[in-house]
């Protein structure tokens, strides 16, 4: 798992000028969905107030139907909608067709979903969802645009990247250590969690809810049903990521947190422990 960026209005990227576009299904008349359009919008804000992961959000984007104002090229194809954030390139994608800019209407949109977009996303052009003329909208850096591509939503860590994992350097809040405990005590699949900090390369350290799940387990399902169940009942706190704790690592982490089971009360460590440092690929 490796975080690559995080999503953020006016987050500062890096990134260099793209004029390219994926390719997709020929532009359509967009089809009025208003009710689409707000659930995404409760989406962005729960996102905001860290009620929904960054993962969960990029699950909710993956089969949403964006509408992609496009440019044609000399060459007779079509260009994403760039314009110039800062020093890094965004390309203009909308939650609606109502909600694209007045000087872009005049512009072809395609209707394609996240997942479309994510199979061809440029590597180095962000994506600004629902752009105004005085802001840019919510920025998502490519690396995780290209990850809606991924049924599973996979995060790869190149070999060599040093992972730091330790005990939070706060306690998690109580009332997400009850959600937690929930989880585990009515999710068949799972057989135990921990909430522990994990730092890869140069990215900020973040919360972790890492789960063990049983031999028969469907992942992909049982990662599913926890991203819902901690957007449906965690109370509001800084966003947390979800990670299957594999051999290797569920070694490290248990020698820094325990297990959070249903059956017994979670004790936090009596004081923060120093991060370990490993690196994946030795």
């Amino acid at each position: 798992m490796a975080t690559s960026g995080t999503m953020g209005r006016a987050r500062r990227f890096r990134y260099q000028d793209h004029q390219q576009c994926p390719t997709g299904p020929r532009p359509r008349q967009p089809l009025q969905n208003e009710r689409h359009d707000m659930h995404l919008d409760d989406a962005v804000s729960m996102l905001d107030t860290g009620s929904l992961s960054q993962d969960g959000f990029l699950r909710e984007l993956q089969s949403f139907e964006m509408a992609v104002p496009l440019k044609q090229t000399a060459d007779g194809g079509s260009a994403l909608s760039v314009f110039t954030y800062g020093s890094h390139s965004c390309a203009a994608v909308f939650s609606a067709h109502e909600r694209i800019l007045t000087h872009l209407r005049d512009r072809p949109a395609a209707m394609l979903t996240g997942r479309q977009l994510a199979g061809q996303w440029p590597s180095d052009l962000v994506m600004a969802l629902n752009p105004t003329d005085d802001a840019p909208g919510l920025m998502i850096p490519p690396a995780e645009v290209q990850r809606m591509a991924s049924d599973d939503l996979q995060r790869v860590v190149p070999a060599g990247t040093r992972t730091f994992i330790g005990a939070p350097a706060e306690h998690p809040p109580v009332e997400l250590q009850h959600v937690v405990r929930e989880l585990v005590a009515t999710t068949g699949e799972i057989d135990r969690a921990y909430l522990f900090q994990m730092g890869i390369g140069e990215d900020t350290p973040e919360l972790v809810l890492g789960v063990v799940l049983r031999g028969t387990a469907d992942t992909r399902a049982a990662m599913s049903h926890a991203a819902q169940w901690v957007a449906d009942h965690r109370p509001v706190h800084p966003p947390i990521a979800l990670l299957v704790l594999s051999d290797s690592t569920l070694d490290i982490v248990a020698s820094c947190v325990p297990a959070i089971t249903g059956e017994e009360p979670w004790t936090p460590p009596s004081r923060s422990t120093e991060s370990d440092v490993r690196r994946i690929g030795d």
